[in-house]
């Protein structure tokens, strides 16, 4: 009788791995959100991945999207252009690397149909794509929820940045004037969240959100 307790305490203090999701390349993965709480979702391209809280407040999810040559994600122009789509303002913003990528985090509060809510997103641009985490909270503050936390703290790139091949000084002369258009790009890979909303039934879901 102890040696089966001794068995079962052993058994038991074996930590369980969270279950994972990769990218289709490989290069990006995140914990699988808890299953009893949330349910998969059907995604299509540029949605790579959705997950759903049973009571449909919260959306998780992976974007992936193709990035132009020659051009750099700008962070703050990111933050631009998604508090001007969503009518909001940033309220949290902050960055980190993850072996050698930049990865930035922005949480932005705005209403869309008289509905509060709360998007967070962390982007990451990696051998000529833009990957993102997002997090979007209906009528419900997603900051402190613990789920929410674990997504985006569970984010691992598994490909080494590899440094951009020296540019001759005509090719930074270019770039320079070409900033508008850089700022404009990465506002819109910033702004990409009002898309992911209208394309996926937004209008059922903040409904229910007001029940």
């Amino acid at each position: 009788m102890l040696r089966t307790l001794t068995i079962i305490g052993c058994l038991l203090a074996v930590p369980v791995e969270a279950a994972e999701w990769k990218s289709a390349d490989s290069k990006l993965s995140v914990e699988i959100p808890d299953e009893s709480k949330f349910v998969i979702g059907e995604a299509d391209p540029p949605i790579a991945a959705i997950w759903i809280s049973n009571d449909e407040t919260i959306k998780l999810s992976v974007v992936e999207v193709p990035m132009p040559p020659g051009v750099k994600l700008i962070q703050s122009s990111a933050e631009e252009g998604l508090a001007e789509e969503m009518g909001g303002e940033i309220i949290e913003s902050s960055s980190r690397q993850l072996n050698g990528h930049d990865v930035y985090f922005m949480t932005c509060h705005g209403t869309i149909q008289d509905t509060e809510l709360y998007f967070s997103q962390s982007i990451a641009a990696i051998e000529g794509k833009v990957y993102k985490l997002m997090a979007i909270g209906m009528g419900r503050d997603i900051r402190g929820d613990a789920d929410v936390h674990r997504f985006f703290d569970s984010l691992q790139i598994h490909v080494a940045h590899r440094p951009s091949p020296a540019r001759s000084r005509t090719a930074e002369r270019e770039e320079e004037d070409d900033q508008t258009s850089v700022d404009n790009w990465s506002g819109k890979i910033g702004a990409i969240s009002l898309l992911f909303l209208l394309g996926f039934g937004v209008s059922k879901l903040l409904s229910k959100s007001r029940r």
